[in-house]
């Protein structure tokens, strides 16, 4: 059903920890050794501690493009030798994106997360304190533009989120394709009727 690794990929506040949070609930996905921190105002995150630093190191122009390579190849190591399915996921792997991607296709599995701009927004101005100006919307669009080209020619699995909040059974559906759900459903009816 997946392949290792699961690169999740989504710009901030469009789902990536809702779809990380089910797949470890679910398939037993590692998500790095240090992921699971608390961000004061976001909530639980599943990024791993390493790869995050990697990523901001490399956004701000604190390490070159070959330091950041061999430090990402050093953490795919580490990944590799646990056992089951393992993944990442991480909003500041932008610049990074497509070489990541192009490294692994196609013997990964890539899930993309969208919600409409003007709920990320929205959600970046309450939650992040971004400020609530024309730029915050900008800054997702460009921040789209580099998924969409590291994407372009890559099979994904596709989840869209709309105003409404996703069920774990609704995002299970769309991530199997509707496959082996039937002992997950059947549990949910039996921890339903155990309410009633």
């Amino acid at each position: 059903m997946f392949t290792s690794p699961i690169i999740i990929v989504g710009v901030q506040r469009s789902g990536t920890s809702f779809v990380a949070e089910t797949l470890i609930k679910n398939f037993g996905v590692r998500f790095g050794y240090e992921s699971f921190h608390t961000h004061p105002r976001l909530g639980l995150t599943y990024e791993d501690t390493r790869l995050v630093g990697l990523n901001q190191q490399y956004t701000h122009d604190e390490i070159s493009e070959v330091e950041y390579r061999r430090g990402m190849k050093c953490f795919f190591k580490q990944m590799v030798g646990g056992k089951g399915l393992w993944g990442f996921k991480d909003p500041r792997l932008l610049l990074g994106l497509k070489w990541v991607v192009d490294y692994f296709y196609p013997d990964c599995t890539i899930i993309r997360t969208y919600r409409p701009i003007e709920l990320i927004a929205k959600s970046l101005i309450e939650k992040a304190n971004w400020p609530n100006t024309i730029e915050t919307k900008w800054i997702i669009g460009e921040q789209l533009k580099i998924i969409d080209d590291a994407l372009s020619d890559k099979k994904c699995i596709s989840v869209e989120y709309s105003n409404k909040r996703m069920s774990e059974l609704e995002l299970l559906t769309i991530l199997t394709g509707g496959r082996n759900l039937k002992p997950l459903i059947q549990k949910e009816i039996e921890a339903l009727s155990g309410r009633q």
